[in-house]
């Protein structure tokens, strides 16, 4: 790996373990062992590195949602939502979404890609289902649900948080639309 992948790897896992604001790029140096000259070379700053960073974990995760489930509707959505999470640790991603550098247009842009994207595949999927609601607004209350569940969990320690929240609504999913359960 060379010195701006490991900025790169090592960035991401700081990000998401421990946000933007409280990550120096003395930390980033270390954890990557790459020195501050190397730094510099390759990026301008930690909101460039960070944003390389938050673009590429934006890839990732997107990826990662899109290999859940084959099926459109709603193998997809109880894919997503009962997927095995460490809800304490909390979303790698959304968790930059509450401090004050998502007002950096390089900071925010990559989070906004992600959430566009599970929006975008979410709503799809609760259009297949023809329950009578905006796909849009079932696919926001899909995605509040987990992050929620991430908020609370991290609030609490109690990792449960986010599985009652899931669990709910899993339950209310499926008996708004009991036929797709006997499929």
């Amino acid at each position: 790996m060379n010195a701006r992948e490991s900025l790169i790897e090592a960035t991401q896992s700081l990000l998401s373990s421990q946000g933007y604001e409280a990550t120096s790029p003395r930390e980033i140096q270390s954890k990557s062992g790459v020195g501050q000259g190397s730094f510099y070379h390759h990026f301008s700053g930690k909101a460039d590195l960070a944003s390389v960073s938050l673009e590429a974990l934006a890839e990732q995760m997107s990826a990662e949602f899109d290999q859940l489930s084959d099926e459109l509707g709603l193998d997809q959505i109880l894919a997503y939502l009962e997927v095995k999470r460490d809800a304490v640790a909390g979303c790698r991603i959304g968790r930059i979404a509450m401090e004050s550098s998502i007002s950096d247009e390089r900071i925010r842009q990559p989070i906004d890609t992600y959430f566009t994207h599970l929006r975008e595949e979410l709503s799809a999927a609760f259009g297949q289902l023809e329950v009578g609601v905006d796909p849009g607004a079932l696919a926001d209350l899909a995605i509040v649900t987990v992050q929620g569940g991430f908020v609370l969990s991290r609030v609490t320690g109690d990792p449960r948080a986010m599985v009652n929240a899931t669990s709910a609504l899993v339950s209310l999913i499926r008996s708004a639309h009991p036929q797709e359960n006997e499929q």
